[in-house]
């Protein structure tokens, strides 16, 4: 496995990447000093740690970490967490390039002196269960799969995981954005609602007000 810290900014709204705010991906650390080396180039694409409030029934576009680079992801159903309503989504990324790695020959059991340039492939399947109000994550689950190849034959494996929340955070992820889901749609359909509804009523009103008005006046005229 590999890891890499990240500083990241998007919409509060659409959920959506934005460039601002000295975004960066670190890459690796200086091999003296420790120090990380922070790649601020990189432009963050896509939906990156949540999807919009009101998520619909479509694909969005999701950043993949490893590639760096937002890749779609389609909707696949709707099925129940501990009595929770989540949308499901799956990114699929096939067997691609991600790069190169140099590393010693020996490493690898290759009959040859110095170092080689590995081709790093990379492939993975990401499913989100996205609760739809708030557009968060309920739980996640990630396959990813990296190897490194040499003249197209594969040396080594230098990713092969299966992950997922934990049990008991989805249980938890599944409550809280549960009775959130709630207050949000009751701001969203029925707060509206009363307002055309108080609308139309103050405008009755008025109607009736002025309709009393003329008759009066009408009436001191006869």
């Amino acid at each position: 496995l590999s890891a890499s810290r990240s500083r990241i900014a998007f919409d509060a709204n659409t959920a959506e990447a934005v460039q601002c705010c000295g975004t960066f991906v670190t890459d690796g650390a200086d091999l003296d000093t420790g120090t990380e080396k922070r790649n601020a180039d990189v432009k963050f694409q896509g939906l990156l740690v949540k999807f919009p409030f009101n998520t619909q029934k479509k694909t969005y576009q999701v950043w993949d970490t490893t590639l760096r680079e937002a890749v779609p992801a389609s909707y696949k159903g709707t099925e129940k967490i501990d009595g929770v309503t989540t949308y499901k989504f799956q990114s699929k990324v096939d067997e691609t390039d991600a790069g190169t790695q140099v590393a010693p020959a020996s490493t690898f059991g290759l009959p040859i002196d110095g170092d080689v340039t590995l081709d790093r492939l990379y492939s993975n399947t990401v499913n989100f269960w996205i609760e739809p109000e708030t557009g968060a994550y309920v739980n996640l689950e990630s396959n990813p799969l990296v190897t490194l190849n040499y003249q197209g034959e594969k040396v080594a494996t230098v990713t092969d995981a299966s992950a997922a929340y934990p049990e008991r955070d989805v249980k938890a992820n599944a409550k809280e954005y549960g009775s959130k889901a709630t207050l949000l749609k009751i701001v969203r359909t029925w707060l509206p609602l009363v307002g055309i509804l108080l609308g139309l009523a103050l405008a009755l009103g008025g109607v009736v007000l002025t309709l009393n008005g003329r008759r009066r006046q009408d009436e001191k005229l006869a």
